[in-house]
């Protein structure tokens, strides 16, 4: 929305921003499967997951740079923006945060 208002490429922020609702399904994808099997199966899909991840993001913001040069801080800037919220969103909805210590 800050784009549009800016005259930015809007496409591209929302672009950015949904590449964190993906970066969300892979890693949902990757826990499911790593919570399948053995520890070795677990590591291998974590890492696998690991890797994926940062190859769609990375994939998809270089192509962006290298065909619509002039959106890619757009695209780039909204995904930071939506992945930073994300984790701290993501941090406080762990559940140790909400457990009482023993005792009280």
């Amino acid at each position: 929305m800050a784009a549009a208002l800016l005259g930015r490429e809007a496409w591209a922020a929302v672009l950015g921003a949904g590449l964190v609702v993906v970066y969300w399904l892979l890693e949902l994808l990757a826990a499911r499967l790593g919570a399948r099997g053995s520890f070795a199966n677990a590591l291998a899909v974590g890492l696998g997951g690991m890797v994926a991840r940062l190859a769609v993001v990375l994939g998809v913001l270089v192509a962006i740079g290298l065909f619509a040069r002039p959106a890619f801080p757009e695209a780039a800037l909204s995904f930071l923006l939506v992945y930073s919220t994300y984790q701290v969103l993501r941090l406080f909805a762990h559940p140790a945060l909400s457990a009482h210590p023993r005792g009280h």
